[in-house]
């Protein structure tokens, strides 16, 4: 997610958001998930940073949902439940 140019990085995280928002729509009869409309929404006001706090925090909520979660993970919003871990126990 290192777009340079600002229309194309805008356009980039409102592609990101459609198709989140796709996987997610199906989630809970339709209902979706919570946190990930919350990534979704700060995606398209363009503010990657606050979306990749949103999703690092509730990366347990989101690790319940693989297809989204490495969609995340591909744009660089979460690191993978294993990478965390492997992180973690190197750093204590």
């Amino acid at each position: 997610m290192e777009t340079q140019n600002p229309e194309a990085r805008k356009q980039e995280l409102l592609h990101l958001a459609d198709q989140l928002d796709e996987l997610q729509k199906v989630q809970h009869s339709g209902r979706g998930v919570s946190c990930v409309k919350e990534v979704i929404q700060a995606l398209r006001q363009g503010n990657f940073e606050y979306a990749k706090a949103v999703a690092t925090h509730d990366h347990d909520k989101i690790g319940s949902y693989p297809e989204i979660e490495v969609l995340m993970e591909e744009y660089g919003l979460c690191e993978s439940y294993a990478n965390f871990r492997k992180r973690f126990n190197k750093e204590s």
